[in-house]
């Protein structure tokens, strides 16, 4: 007689030890991109109003005897970040005797089969952060490119430090902002990045001094002062082949997070002989300096292409300057 998961799988016991861990799974979390800020409403997006009172200059007016002074007629920002879930399930086997007795009894079974199945969840669930992070990136970047003053169109060049550089300086004195920050590209885009430190320092590239260093750990370890994020759930430039690498800086990703994952009851389904479990995630995120645009939806209806879209972001910030982000266009990398 086979032991059934739903016999003694317990919710809120497998909630508990997932708990917020599944944070941890996500490159973007772990890496110093997101900044996270509580938990996400259950509503389908977050407005909140911030104060820009005082922020449209820096220099202030020149006042004499008599003389009146221009009053500032937009002293708020109201700001919106878009709130999805993302779920999953599975069926599961029932756990045999003969996998129990190998485990050394009931008891230990029951503990490794809840132990297995909340790493499963751990890890899915932290997967799924790390991709809804990745797509309003993506989202950004392409509204970035519409607006074109944080964008560097390389098109036409490969990867190569004068352009990296002309990018950072399209922010100008903020562009040293991205210090300590991220470049975040697909991984072949890492791999051309590191092959420049090969090349004469004539080349404008990484130079001798890194030569060295690639040569000998085969690592770059950062570049103008940058971390390099290399992950493949980076999207190419839309309807192309060439690679956008987007700047970021530290913490510029506002992300609200469940605190762990909504674990369904495992129910038994009797026809098939299956017991089945899901879980969902709420979360939410903007880049900050931008708003969610789009129409108030159902959170479930929020796909990853619609974070994706560049349209459905704008600018909030009162200068585009403001915005932590930057992105630069460059061919597919040719070794």
């Amino acid at each position: 007689m086979s032991i059934k998961y739903s016999n003694f799988i317990d919710p809120e016991v497998l909630e508990g030890i997932v708990g917020a861990d599944f944070q941890n799974e996500a490159k973007l979390i772990t890496s110093g991109v997101v900044k996270k800020g509580g938990t996400p409403s259950e509503g389908s997006q977050i407005e909140w109003i911030k104060e820009t009172l005082f922020q449209t200059d820096d220099t202030g007016q020149t006042v004499g005897v008599d003389t009146e002074i221009d009053l500032k007629n937009k002293t708020q920002t109201s700001y919106a970040m878009p709130i999805v879930w993302r779920a999953d399930g599975a069926e599961l086997d029932d756990i045999s005797e003969e996998i129990m007795a190998k485990r050394g009894g009931t008891d230990l079974a029951i503990e490794g089969a809840t132990t297995e199945l909340a790493g499963a969840i751990t890890t899915k669930a932290g997967q799924m952060v790390d991709t809804v992070g990745i797509k309003i990136i993506d989202g950004s970047a392409k509204w970035i490119i519409t607006d074109t003053n944080n964008y560097n169109n390389a098109n036409g060049s490969q990867a190569n430090l004068v352009d990296l550089e002309q990018t950072r300086s399209l922010r100008g004195e903020k562009g040293v902002n991205f210090e300590g920050g991220f470049m975040i590209m697909r991984g072949v885009m890492y791999h051309k990045l590191a092959s420049l430190g090969l090349v004469a320092a004539t080349s404008n590239t990484m130079g001798n001094m890194a030569q060295d260093e690639i040569v000998r750990s085969g690592v770059v370890g950062s570049l103008l002062g940058m971390n390099i994020l290399p992950t493949d759930k980076i999207a190419l430039e839309a309807g192309g082949t060439d690679h956008l690498i987007h700047f970021i800086e530290r913490g510029a990703l506002n992300m609200k997070l469940s605190g762990a994952p909504s674990i369904d009851p495992v129910i038994r389904a009797t026809r098939s002989f299956k017991d089945s479990i899901k879980f969902k995630v709420s979360l939410g995120g903007i880049v900050k300096g931008l708003s969610w645009s789009a129409s108030k939806v159902n959170p479930a209806t929020i796909t990853n292409t619609v974070l994706a879209t560049g349209t459905n972001y704008e600018q909030a910030a009162t200068n585009i300057k403001n915005v932590p982000m930057a992105v630069v266009r460059f061919d597919a990398p040719t070794f």
